[in-house]
């Protein structure tokens, strides 16, 4: 995959896996009244995919620095496919004029404000 489609799967995973659990309490909430043992396999499910999430967040993260890693070996932005240049006023920062991106030297992407 691409990095542009790994950030955009990256952003709406963390959206989309709170809307889960959400909706998970709601329907526990629901059954606590009808079966409250439906309630207690939903509690007890919801802590391991919780872990599962958690496995899977890391292993986004991870394909996406190596993305981002892969393009600035080429000297390219992973974002617009633009020519990037070192930041000399950040030791091993990649800088695209293009988008205006920093990338780190870890592939990591250098938010504004940090």
């Amino acid at each position: 995959m691409s990095y542009r489609s790994l950030e955009k799967v990256h952003e709406r995973y963390q959206l989309t896996v709170m809307w889960l659990l959400i909706g998970a309490f709601v329907a526990a909430w629901a059954m606590m009244f009808v079966h409250p043992s439906v309630t207690l396999l939903l509690f007890w499910s919801g802590l391991i995919v919780v872990g599962v999430f958690a496995i899977i967040q890391a292993r986004l993260v991870k394909a996406e620095r190596h993305a981002a890693k892969t393009a600035l070996k080429s000297h390219t932005c992973p974002r617009c496919d633009a020519h990037v240049h070192l930041d000399l006023e950040k030791a091993g920062a990649w800088h695209c004029d293009e988008c205006g991106a920093t990338f780190l030297a870890t592939g990591d992407l250098q938010r504004a404000g940090r």
